[in-house]
């Protein structure tokens, strides 16, 4: 009888420790998967960095929804050449912030633009073991932190910050869903004439800057108009019964710049006679003729002149 239970505990010591085996190797196994799992953001990242860096990631490896991979490929060389010229590979390869949402993997890194740090957030589609790159913004909103309703306060953000989201928006929804679909069934002068608005424009400088004779007004009712409510940094260079000068720096023309979407929808050529088509409208409801000056090819930097009708 001693032997038996001899044996049979020595057998149920064996089973206990082939369980105890087992069950280590389980738990080995699903912290080997959470740490696996942990790090593919991370290596989304670091192989995105080291591509970026050896300037081999190609337009197979770029997955855009708003532009093309081209497109992608050419801003990602800006980004490449001013690390390089920096000497600032160090920020990228930085333990970045990372979030997985579905099949997104978006990081948010804290490069050397110059003058300034900046962060911007990138985001990657994720397919299986493959990953791809889709874009890059320099605006997010950190709504995740707001906590569980009800709340009454949100986060805000640098007022230049908003003015150019307001200018994007605008300007994309017009050209996307205005100018775009109307250009190709009416020609793009019915599309022009149609956005033309100078005479509302002059009744808002007459009534919003009732003390003034009327050209005067529309003079500084643009100056204020655009530097206040669309955040484009303005300078009245020159205000006179029969001639006036404002220099303006139009986000307008920097949206386009930096919205590579806008590209996609219209030529440079046509962006730009819109906006003088615009201005020139306004100018003539007013008693003014307008012409146009720019300090470069991408009309960053404008001078509008106006002269007595």
């Amino acid at each position: 009888m001693n032997k038996e239970c001899r044996e049979a505990g020595q057998a149920g010591f064996r089973h206990a420790h082939f369980l105890s085996e087992a069950i280590l190797v389980m738990v080995g196994l699903l912290v080997f998967t959470a740490l696996a799992a942990a790090q593919e953001p991370a290596r989304v990242w670091n192989e995105f960095v080291a591509k970026l860096k050896a300037g081999t990631l190609t337009a197979a490896e770029i997955r855009s929804e708003y532009t093309t991979p081209a497109q992608q490929l050419t801003w990602l060389k800006q980004l490449k050449d001013a690390a390089d010229t920096r000497k600032s590979w160090g920020d990228w390869e930085a333990k970045p912030e990372i979030f997985t949402v579905g099949n997104h993997v978006q990081v948010l890194a804290r490069v050397n633009e110059g003058a300034q740090y900046l962060t911007l957030c990138f985001t990657f589609l994720t397919d299986g073991q493959h990953w791809y790159y889709s874009h890059m913004e320099n605006i997010f909103l950190r709504l995740d932190r707001i906590g569980a309703p009800p709340v009454s306060l949100f986060p805000d953000i640098a007022e230049e910050t908003k003015s150019w989201m307001r200018e994007e928006t605008y300007w994309s929804t017009l050209i996307g869903g205005v100018y775009a679909p109307l250009v190709k069934e009416k020609g793009a002068d019915y599309v022009f004439n149609m956005l033309k608005d100078g005479p509302g424009y002059f009744v808002s400088a007459k009534t919003w800057v009732p003390f003034l004779p009327p050209r005067r007004a529309f003079i500084l009712w643009l100056c204020w108009e655009q530097s206040r409510l669309r955040g484009n940094p303005v300078t009245l260079e020159k205000l006179e019964d029969d001639e006036a000068i404002v220099s303006m720096k139009p986000l307008y023309f920097l949206i386009y710049k930096s919205a590579s979407h806008l590209k996609t929808m219209i030529g440079f050529a046509e962006y730009r006679r819109l906006f003088e088509t615009i201005w020139t409208d306004r100018a003539e409801a007013a008693g003014w003729k307008v012409s146009f000056e720019y300090e470069n090819k991408e009309c960053l930097q404008c001078v509008l002149r106006f002269l007595k009708k």
